[in-house]
């Protein structure tokens, strides 16, 4: 099952902008996607995760979520929601 993202909603595109990019392991593209003073926050089972910058994010987060043999071959899911200054994207990989 895909969620389909909404065109119009400027927060769902990058929602789904990030996800295919973390899908695609581009790091280069991600920094693009974050905003210089992130407030960024993640969850994961047992362990909440925070960055302040885009290279904390990348270095500090997605590289602990993905080790470089994980292999994403298939971004299932993604969801986007926004309010306020807020964004949240939820996403859901086939990884091997």
């Amino acid at each position: 099952f895909m969620a389909e993202t909404v065109k119009a909603d400027p927060s769902a595109s990058l929602g789904a902008s990030f996800a295919d990019a973390l899908a695609a392991k581009d790091f280069d593209r991600i920094r693009d996607l974050l905003h210089p003073e992130i407030d960024f926050r993640g969850l994961t089972p047992r362990k909440n995760w925070e960055a302040t910058d885009p290279d904390a994010v990348i270095g500090g987060v997605l590289r602990e979520w993905f080790e470089d043999s994980d292999e994403i071959e298939e971004l299932v899911q993604v969801e986007t929601d926004a309010f306020a200054d807020r964004e949240r994207v939820a996403y859901r990989f086939r990884v091997r």
